[in-house]
């Protein structure tokens, strides 16, 4: 291995170690600042809270696909070497990105008069409530510009600074936001502790950028528009794909806010926080391993890229496996200690977000291999369809049984529509089998699942955990179950080899 390889290496694993570091603080993050700011705030302006952090989510698409555009082209562009072409990349994007951030500010200041008749916010909030939407446009004009930025850094594979700045970003917000509300400032307060963390975020990637990567140096000066006309269509695509995602997991609180009110998107956002937390854990091992798939595709490399993505899905799986039993065992229990039992939203809800993050770790790596080819139009109209019949059944099914289902809306939709095409599409793509797919990648980790939730189960008809300390031994149980049994019945021989050689490995140099 060369020293460019060793530092390669270096990188990735110190990228890892970031990444699963800045899931632990986030959770952390979750757990301690969702019931104070329930507690400061009360159930209706934390559901206003929500409903301007959907709307953000939704206002962060405006960049029109440009930042995972920045971040693929940037990886084929530094492996080629035009470092002069990726500059002219950078400023273009980065120059459209501050003009459209100047318009997202505007349309919020325009539209902030009128959010307390759009989402039934009571009077008493209304003032607050105005300012707050202000502020949360300002964020999503800082964050525009940050996102290209951010996905240069990224595409050069240095996912370590990448991470290092998502950790500077959320210890910033959680500790701003907690002492915004001890001082009084609510909902407002809320809104600027996101604003000045982006601050810091940009200012950091700046920073670094100034420095140069492999002797890439951005200037606004050398903006060309053809730069962006030659990725446009990918752009594009990727900006449709993340409006349609957008409307899947996040139209749920817009609906609610509409037919029920901002006080019952409580119940919901808790059980779809703590699930969509849990997402985390896999879909980062497909956000490290992007940048590499782009230069594979390029390469021509089919059968790294078939190795890659098996492994990928299999790893994704095997984290979210007994992460879903841990959820569906221990969840009620969970969200009761921590916001209260009034705010649980019921079994039928958490199951149905349980499966949907089943769902996700198998799509994923999918996705994520179909981004990194450029082979996204067929998932592009599977999600734009997937979007509207999502929307449609929430309408329909929230009026009828209330949470439960919006939640069934998002799940069945999905289940009509880009689960197949996430199943069939990225295998034809890189000439793998269906079989050899279930075989190698889902089928092992899903079957030590199913033998893990029918001990579970046994174990938790003796043992009922209560507190925050039994809740965790709980889980540990499962994790250790999980593990035992995905060894005796899910390892392969080559892995079991792999293992025993590391062990011996560690043996030998112990008794060295």
């Amino acid at each position: 291995m060369n020293g460019s390889s060793q530092s390669r290496s270096v990188q990735h694993r110190r990228g890892i170690y970031l990444h699963y570091l800045y899931i632990v603080l986030s959770a952390a993050a979750m757990v301690v600042l969702t019931p104070v700011m329930l507690s400061y705030l009360g159930r209706t302006a934390y559901g206003v809270w929500a409903l301007f952090t959907s709307i953000a989510g939704y206002s962060l698409l405006l960049d029109f696909g440009l930042g995972t555009a920045v971040a693929r082209y940037t990886a084929e562009y530094s492996s080629a070497g035009t470092t002069s072409k990726l500059g002219g990349l950078v400023a273009s994007a980065s120059l459209l990105v501050l003009g459209i951030g100047a318009v997202v500010f505007a349309l919020f200041a325009l539209i902030a008069p009128f959010v307390s008749v759009f989402f039934n916010v009571p009077p008493d909030l209304k003032p607050v409530s105005q300012v707050a939407f202000v502020i949360t446009g300002l964020n999503v004009a800082l964050a525009l510009f940050g996102g290209v930025l951010g996905n240069v850094i990224y595409g050069y594979q240095r996912v370590d600074i990448w991470r290092m700045c998502s950790i500077v970003q959320i210890v910033t917000i959680a500790v701003l936001s907690f002492g915004f509300l001890r001082l009084g400032f609510g909902l407002i307060g809320l809104m600027v502790a996101p604003t000045l963390a982006t601050c810091v975020v940009v200012v950091t990637y700046i920073f670094v950028l100034k420095r140069g990567p492999s002797g890439f140096r951005p200037h606004l000066g050398s903006a060309r528009a053809e730069l962006l006309r030659e990725i446009a269509p990918y752009s594009l695509r990727t900006f449709v794909l993340g409006v349609s995602s957008r409307v899947l997991y996040y139209s749920d609180y817009l609906v609610l806010g509409f037919f029920l009110g901002p006080a019952l998107i409580v119940p919901y956002e808790v059980a779809y926080k703590l699930c969509f937390l849990s997402t985390y854990l896999f879909s980062g091992v497909s956000t490290m391993v992007f940048p590499r798939c782009v230069r594979l595709f390029a390469d021509r490399d089919s059968e790294q890229l078939r190795e890659l993505y098996l492994h990928v899905t299999r790893v994704s799986l095997l984290i979210m496996t007994p992460v879903a039993i841990f959820l569906i065992c221990l969840g009620p229990a969970f969200i009761s200690a921590w916001v209260g039992e009034s705010n649980f939203a019921g079994m039928g809800v958490l199951l149905v977000l349980v499966v949907m993050n089943m769902l996700h770790a198998i799509g994923t790596p999918a996705a994520m291999l179909l981004q990194s080819s450029g082979r996204n139009r067929e998932l592009m109209f599977s999600e734009l369809i997937n979007a509207g019949l999502n929307v449609a059944l929430s309408i329909v099914l929230v009026t009828r049984i209330g949470l439960l289902g919006v939640a069934l809306g998002t799940l069945l939709s999905h289940l009509c529509t880009s689960f197949w095409v996430i199943l069939l599409l990225p295998c034809r793509s890189i000439g793998l089998s269906l079989k050899n797919y279930f075989e190698r990648s889902v089928a092992p980790p899903l079957v030590a699942g199913l033998v893990t939730a029918a001990a579970t189960w046994v174990l938790s008809g003796a043992v009922k955990a209560s507190s925050f300390l039994e809740i965790a031994v709980g889980g540990v149980v499962i994790f250790v179950i999980y593990g035992g049994v995905y060894v005796l019945v899910g390892v392969s021989d080559e892995e079991r080899q792999l293992c025993l050689r590391y062990l011996g490995h560690i043996y030998t140099a112990k008794q060295e």
